[in-house]
């Protein structure tokens, strides 16, 4: 089901904690990428901090993000993939390839990084 979710767009996945002022600023650059292409790329907010609520969570994504973004709980991811910061974020394909991963939570950044991924 999540492949099917994902699959033919973009994704970018974001490790985020939601009391990170770094991430809080990262979400916002997404989302105007976001909204400006046409929600043409998916987003799957993986959250670090094992402490959080779902509340807390879905504040996040109000205040920070959009409707449409996918959250998932996820220490056990990070330390699986070697997060070692808040507010990294990777760029997969279309096909699912990481075409990029970063720290960098500018706009002229995100935008440059998620145009090449959209082919535009």
């Amino acid at each position: 089901m999540t492949r099917q979710i994902f699959e033919g767009k973009p994704v970018v996945v974001y490790f985020f904690a939601a009391w990170c002022t770094s991430c809080q600023v990262g979400a916002q650059e997404i989302a105007k990428y976001y909204d400006e292409t046409g929600k043409s790329f998916n987003v799957l907010m993986v959250d670090v901090d094992s402490q959080e609520s779902n509340s807390q969570l879905v504040s996040f994504q109000q205040e920070f993000g959009r409707p449409g973004w996918y959250i998932a709980m996820g220490p056990e991811m990070a330390k699986k993939d070697n997060v070692q910061y808040l507010d990294t974020k990777y760029v997969l394909d279309k096909n699912g390839i990481i075409r990029w991963e970063g720290l960098a939570s500018d706009y002229a950044t995100m935008k440059s990084v998620l145009s090449q991924a959209l082919g535009a």
